[in-house]
C-alpha cells in the first residue's frame, strides 16, 4: 500500500483488519504450520480470518 493513503483517514477503517491479517501471517510463519496439513491450515485461516 502506497505510505501515502496510511495518513488518510477515509483509510482507517481498515486499520483492524490489517492488524488480523498481519496476525494471520505472523501465525502462518510458524514452524509446526509448515508441517500442517493443507486442510489444517485452510480451517486455521477460515477460523481466525473471520474474528
Amino acid at each position: 500500500m502506497n505510505l501515502a493513503y496510511l495518513n488518510l483517514n477515509d483509510f482507517s477503517f481498515f486499520s483492524e483488519a490489517q492488524e488480523q491479517l498481519d496476525m494471520l501471517i505472523e501465525q502462518l510463519k510458524f514452524e509446526h504450520r509448515a508441517e500442517s496439513e493443507h486442510g489444517d491450515i485452510e480451517n486455521f485461516i477460515h477460523k481466525e480470518g473471520w474474528i
